[in-house]
């Protein structure tokens, strides 16, 4: 919807803020996101878990992180884990999350394909056997 219709425009709006309720959807997101402290402890040097209900703002700080490390080029890179089903069987979730590692790997990797051909042989196949 156009800020001029909802009358935001009157309030500097360029974009209407609440056009989506997902924020996977929302291009503007980065424009007007409020860093919250979730943000510098999902930042920090060790790895994170986060969870929170639905709409507590995963999805939001998923995109910030991924939009922060663009371009650190192996550095970081946030990798989401959300189980196809659900089970009580001890490995069901260390599985799932060793696959979306896997994958958010093998994404990196095809929008850098420099840093994959500069792994050993060895390197590569052992990437090549994870995905």
């Amino acid at each position: 919807m156009e800020p001029a219709i909802r009358g935001l425009s009157a309030f500097g709006f360029a974009f209407d803020p609440f056009e989506y309720l997902d924020s996977t959807k929302d291009a503007h997101l980065q424009e007007y996101l409020i860093i919250p402290k979730t943000v510098e402890i999902a930042l920090s040097d060790q790895p994170v878990a986060i969870f929170a209900q639905p709409g507590g703002g995963k999805s939001e700080l998923r995109i910030y992180t991924e939009n922060f490390y663009k371009e650190s080029r192996g550095i970081r890179f946030p990798v989401t884990y959300v189980p196809d089903d659900y089970s009580t069987e001890n490995d069901f979730h260390f599985i799932g999350i060793k696959k979306s590692l896997a994958s958010a790997a093998f994404m990196y990797l095809a929008s850098y394909p420099d840093l994959f051909f500069a792994l050993s042989q060895i390197g590569r196949a052992s990437c090549r056997e994870r995905v």
